[in-house]
This record gives C-alpha cells, sequence and structure tokens, in this order.
C-alpha cells in the first residue's frame, strides 16, 4: 500500500511541476519524501528522485541553500543504494568509507 500511495504522489508532483505549479509540486514532492523516509525499503530510487526534484525546482525558486540540502541529498541516498547492492554482492568496504555521511 505504502508503494502506491508514494507512485501516486509521484505522479502527482510531476505532472504539478510540468505544468509549472511549483508551490504543489513542492509539496507533493516534500510528501514522497515524508513517505520515503518511512517505508524505506525498496523506495530508495523514488526517495533520490523526489529529492533531486525538489532540489532542482528550489534551484528554479532561487532558494539556493536549501536546493543544495536536497541534491546533496539526493547524492547521499544513491551512494547507499548502491553500497548496499555491493555489499549483498559479496563486496567488502572499509568502516572509513561506509562512515562517511
Amino acid at each position: 500500500m505504502s508503494c502506491l500511495l508514494i507512485d501516486c504522489n509521484m505522479r502527482l508532483a510531476e505532472y504539478t511541476k510540468f505544468y509549472q505549479d511549483c508551490a504543489n509540486a513542492q509539496e507533493s514532492y516534500k510528501k514522497v519524501i515524508e513517505l520515503c523516509k518511512e517505508f524505506p525499503e525498496g523506495n530508495e530510487r523514488m526517495h533520490c528522485s523526489a529529492q533531486f526534484s525538489l532540489g532542482v525546482i528550489l534551484l528554479e525558486m532561487n532558494s539556493r541553500d536549501e536546493a543544495h540540502k536536497h541534491l546533496i541529498s539526493a547524492q547521499r541516498i544513491q551512494i547507499d543504494y548502491l553500497i548496499k547492492q555491493l555489499i549483498n554482492r559479496g563486496e567488502k568496504f572499509s568502516e572509513h568509507f561506509l562512515a562517511k555521511k
């Protein structure tokens, strides 16, 4: 059920962004981010996409500091997801590398 709710909110955000309704798109992306934090397993890509898209909207609205926060968060989510996938395949990483957040 959570995946469906996340997907619906993401589609709404993309639809409102397409029609340049930045305020509503921003709220929809924030809702997706909240849901992905509540249900993280299997929603890493949607979470990353929502963080990135929200960052882009904020850049367009000249909110550079807040945009930077979301863009960095998207990058961190992607890195964590890739590390998780590599560990599941048997790759080893030093604790120093894994601790950087």
